[in-house]
């Protein structure tokens, strides 16, 4: 290539100066004359001219376009053409500097490359002359390209194998300086440090790079998981980093880490870190664990102001859709279905200003049960009721509600009156009795197949002000 290059460059050069003699070659022969025959109008006519002004007259022919003659009698290119014709080899002389340039920068840069392969080479014979040939190949590729700081983690790398930590951490160190904001240095740097037990800096190098880039978030939660048993010093080194301690705790709940995920939801939720999909999929995480209490302890806390009268008189959480659901499963969780159309709709509601509509478009014999909220319960009797106002509602089967042990629907499963036609705001009432070892239970908007012939159901139905209060309560 490099060779290439420069013949490139040559041929450009060698070209340009060719043309150039050719054009200040005197000619031989030419006939002189005298000064006074010379001006602008006889500068096309006299083509032998010898001498030509010095007051300014040749500057003014070429500024306007005229040819002038050479001191040899040859015609002289005017400015346009003078710059088209010899600058239009300029660009083959760059591009071939360029290439010469590329070319041997290429070549300096394979050393320390070629020197690195073959050390890898030796070090896997796994022999004490081949660390001694290992360490002098890595430092020849360093005197190549010193101001690589993957150069110099590749001589720490080998001076930690060769029991030379104090002259490994001097390269690590180094490293660090000239690749401040390169990931994949400092997590060489924090191998070096986990290798040597060093975990409080460790964790400092690691978090330095989820801070950069989200890229080696898997590889640096794997290296916590197995080397840093202290979450409280895995969250202190995130510190401020909103979206790597929300990806940490989102790691902790996919790989089931109960234990884990309590302490680092507290300090998300102290920093106001939390979200809405943080604490559906812990509330997930904690249910699926049997913790049911402490679930509904994190949903409470999360809602905050969101609550109202959630759980004291009401045992569901945005009953009116006063608020757009949170996809959590103490929250309405709205599955989308065709052909049906299920949207929060403001401006028509029985108290508020929202209610959930549900739009049947009459092209299917609809099998309705996709949205739903799971509520923590004790033993005891409860009322269900829910309002609900229809327009056009077709078909045998319309809207109703179902109640069911969430774990155990064998242990409890009830249903409201339906509602078909065309109503206003009308409440479907059902007591139930949740009987002992029911802790969880789904209330549920469903919509069962009609067995008629014209089943295909179409209208619809608005949803507000749904309660599930104990019986007790429920009178007054």
């Amino acid at each position: 290539m490099l060779e290439s290059a420069w013949k490139l460059f040559l041929a450009g050069a060698g070209h340009g100066l060719q043309n150039q003699r050719a054009v200040s070659t005197p000619q031989v022969g030419s006939t002189p004359t005298s000064f006074r025959q010379f001006s602008p109008r006889k500068c096309r006519l006299h083509p032998t001219a010898r001498r030509i002004p010095r007051d300014g007259t040749r500057s003014w022919l070429r500024l306007a376009g005229y040819g002038t003659l050479g001191w040899d009698g040859s015609r002289e290119d005017p400015p346009v053409r003078f710059v088209v014709r010899h600058m239009a080899r300029l660009p083959i002389i760059v591009l071939g500097l360029l290439l010469v340039i590329v070319a041997a920068a290429s070549l300096q840069r394979g050393i320390p490359d070629d020197l690195r392969d073959r050390a890898h080479a030796k070090s896997l014979q796994g022999d004490g002359a081949s660390h001694t040939e290992v360490l002098t190949l890595l430092r020849q590729a360093l005197r190549q390209d010193p101001a690589s700081p993957y150069r110099w983690c590749d001589l720490g790398e080998a001076l930690v194998e060769a029991g030379e930590t104090a002259t490994a951490r001097y390269c690590f160190r180094r490293s660090l300086e000239l690749g401040p904001n390169a990931p994949p240095i400092w997590m060489r740097a924090a191998n070096f440090h986990f290798r040597l037990a060093e975990t409080g800096e460790a964790v400092r190098c690691t978090a330095r790079v989820l801070k950069t880039v989200p890229d080696y978030d898997a590889v640096v939660f794997s290296y916590w998981d197995r080397l840093v048993p202290q979450t409280g010093d895995v969250l202190n080194s995130i510190a401020d980093d909103k979206r790597a301690a929300q990806s940490y705790f989102q790691h902790l709940i996919s790989s089931g880490q109960t234990a884990r995920a309590e302490i680092a939801w507290n300090w998300l939720a102290g920093r106001a870190f939390s979200d809405d999909l943080l604490a559906a999929g812990y509330i997930d995480l904690l249910l699926a664990r049997q913790q049911v209490q402490q679930a509904g302890e994190v949903w409470i806390a999360h809602l905050g102001a969101r609550k109202g009268d959630y759980p004291d008189a009401n045992r569901l959480s945005n009953a009116g859709f006063e608020f757009p659901p949170t996809g959590a499963v103490f929250d309405w969780r709205i599955s989308p279905v065709d052909p049906v159309e299920v949207t929060r709709y403001s401006g028509l509601a029985k108290t508020g200003q929202c209610s959930l509509r549900l739009r049947f478009l009459g092209k299917a014999n609809v099998a309705y049960s996709h949205t739903a909220q799971t509520t923590p319960v004790s033993p005891g009797s409860y009322r269900l009721r829910a309002f609900v106002k229809t327009e056009a509602l077709t078909t045998s089967e319309g809207i109703r509600f179902r109640i069911f042990d969430t774990q155990a629907p064998g242990r409890l499963d009830v249903r409201t009156a339906q509602l078909t036609g065309t109503h206003d705001w009308t409440a479907l009432d059902q007591m139930v009795l949740v009987p002992v070892g029911t802790r969880l239970v789904t209330v549920q908007i469903c919509r069962d197949p009609s067995p008629k012939f014209d089943n295909k159901i179409q209208g619809t139905a608005w949803i507000d002000a749904v309660s599930l209060v104990p019986a007790r309560q429920a009178g007054r």
